[in-house]
C-alpha cells in the first residue's frame, strides 16, 4: 500500500499539564501501520507550554483519515476532538469538531496538521 507521510502536533498552550491522551476512531485502512496515532500518540504526556508531535503514515487511496483524540488534563478537565489527518496534505477537508472547555484550533502548514490547545479567556468561559 503507498503511503503518504504527513505529521500531527499537537501544541499545550494552556497553564495546565496534559496528563494523557487517548485516541480512538480509527479505521486500519486509512493508516499504513494500521493504528495511525492510536498506536503512537495514545497516552502522551504534554506539559503546560509544550508541543508533542508524531509522524503518521496515511494511506495514500484512503480518502479520508479521521481518528478522535481526548485531552486529560491535570486539574481534571478533558477536550476531545475529532479531525481529519489528511487535511495535513491538503488531501481532504478537515471535518472539525470539538467539546470541551478549553479553545481548541488547527491549521496546516506543509505535511503538519497543527493543534493548538488554549485556556477560554473568563468572558468566554
Amino acid at each position: 500500500m503507498p503511503s503518504q507521510e504527513t505529521h500531527l502536533k499537537v501544541i499545550n498552550a494552556t497553564k495546565t499539564d496534559i496528563i494523557s491522551t487517548a485516541v480512538s476512531g480509527i479505521d486500519p485502512y486509512d493508516w499504513e501501520n494500521k493504528y495511525g496515532p492510536a498506536g503512537n500518540f495514545q497516552g502522551v504526556s504534554i506539559p503546560a507550554g509544550k508541543s508533542e508531535e508524531r509522524r503518521e503514515e496515511v494511506n495514500y487511496f484512503a480518502s479520508n483519515c479521521p481518528f478522535t483524540m481526548k485531552l486529560m488534563f491535570a486539574d481534571i478537565t478533558a477536550d476531545e476532538y475529532t479531525i481529519n489527518q489528511k487535511f495535513a496534505i491538503g488531501k481532504a477537508q478537515p471535518d472539525f469538531s470539538h467539546t470541551g472547555p478549553h479553545l481548541v484550533t488547527y491549521d496546516q502548514s506543509g505535511k503538519y496538521l497543527i493543534i493548538t490547545v488554549r485556556d477560554k479567556a473568563k468572558e468566554e468561559q
